[in-house]
């Protein structure tokens, strides 16, 4: 069974908002020692669409977990030229 040290958040997100560190941290807790539950039982507890709960942990598998996925993000970005996303360089 799940033992969470603080609940998930009660407000209704937005398709579009940003999901802050520690909530992110307590989602992927949660995936991680889920038990019975199915992952969209989780995604429904901290109120995350399912799109968004695919790319971050999609995200997680590519960049690894937290603490270390800004500085391998910012590595990609120095090899590659960013992302691919928004307007291109100058």
């Amino acid at each position: 069974s799940l033992v969470r040290m603080t609940s998930p958040p009660s407000q209704k997100r937005s398709s579009n908002s940003h999901l802050d560190t520690p909530t992110r941290a307590r989602f992927f807790q949660a995936i991680d020692q889920r038990g019975d539950k199915t992952k969209r039982d989780i995604y429904r507890e901290f109120n995350i669409p399912h799109t968004t709960a695919y790319r971050l942990l999609q995200q997680r598998s590519k960049y690894g977990k937290l603490a270390d996925r800004r500085s391998k993000l910012r590595e990609y970005k120095k090899e590659h030229g960013g992302i691919g996303s928004g307007r291109p360089r100058k």
